[in-house]
C-alpha cells in the first residue's frame, strides 16, 4: 500500500478555550477505585471496558464535544443528553504529572471515543481519537505507546455522499490515514506525524470484521 509523509515537524493541537470539564480531583467519585491501565495499549474492536466505568456527565464534560456520529463519513452528529458518556481507560504517562483518560461517548450503537489530558489534576488538552458502531465498523481507532506517543488510525470516506453505518453497501472508497501525537511536559498534544495512504475500495465485511483493526487493512 502507497503511502505519503505529509508531516515531520511538531503541530500543537490547540483545544477549544470554551472548555470547563472538571478537575481530576472531581472527576471520581470519593471512593471511586482508580483503575490504571498499563502501557502499551491498543484500542482494537473486541477490546474490554473497564468494570465498573465511571460516569463522565454532561456537567462533568462542559464545553468538551460530547456526540458520537451516525455516519462513516463523520460528519452525522447524534447531540442529545440522550448520549451517555464514561471514563473507560486511565493512563500514567512517562511526563510528570500528566494522565490520560479515555471517554466514550454513546447513543444507541454509535461510539465515540475522546481523549483527555490532565496536568497535575487540570485538563489540559483533548483529541477524537476513535468512532465505530457496534456492528464492529470502526471509522477511527487509537493507540497508546509505552512512551507516551498517540497513535491515530482513520479511514476517510470519499465523495460527498454520507453513509450510514446501518446502509447497506457492498464496498466503500476510503483512504487510510495515520497520525502520530506526542504529549508534552505541559499536556498539550502536538502532531509529530501525518501518513496517507493511496485510496481503495473496502469491502462492508472486511470493515466488519471484529478481527480486523484499521492498522491491519
Amino acid at each position: 500500500m502507497k503511502k505519503q509523509l505529509l508531516f515531520l515537524f511538531a503541530l500543537v493541537v490547540a483545544m477549544g478555550t470554551n472548555v470547563q470539564a472538571q478537575s481530576l480531583k472531581k472527576l471520581y467519585p470519593a471512593d471511586a477505585e482508580v483503575v490504571i491501565t498499563p502501557l502499551p495499549f491498543a484500542w482494537e474492536k473486541c477490546t474490554p471496558y473497564l468494570d465498573p466505568v465511571v460516569d463522565f456527565t454532561w456537567e462533568k464534560g462542559k464545553g468538551l464535544p460530547l456526540f458520537s456520529y451516525r455516519d462513516l463519513n463523520g460528519l452525522l452528529k447524534n447531540e442529545s443528553e440522550e448520549d451517555f458518556a464514561y471514563v473507560f481507560r486511565h493512563f500514567e504517562l512517562p511526563a510528570e504529572g500528566v494522565e490520560l483518560l479515555a471517554v466514550a461517548v454513546e447513543r444507541s450503537y454509535f461510539i465515540r471515543h475522546l481523549l483527555l489530558v490532565y496536568k497535575d489534576g487540570v485538563l489540559t488538552d483533548w483529541l477524537e481519537a476513535g468512532f465505530c458502531s457496534n456492528d464492529n465498523i470502526a471509522m477511527k481507532q487509537w493507540k497508546v505507546e509505552a512512551d507516551g506517543t498517540v497513535e491515530i488510525y482513520s479511514l476517510k470516506v470519499l465523495g460527498d455522499r454520507s453513509v450510514l453505518f446501518d446502509d447497506n453497501f457492498g464496498s466503500i472508497r476510503v483512504q487510510r490515514e495515520d497520525d502520530t501525537y506526542q504529549i508534552d511536559a505541559k499536556g498539550k498534544f502536538k502532531r509529530l506525524e501525518k501518513v496517507k495512504y493511496d485510496a481503495r475500495d473496502y469491502a462492508k465485511a472486511d470493515l466488519q470484521n471484529k478481527e480486523l483493526n484499521i492498522w491491519d487493512m
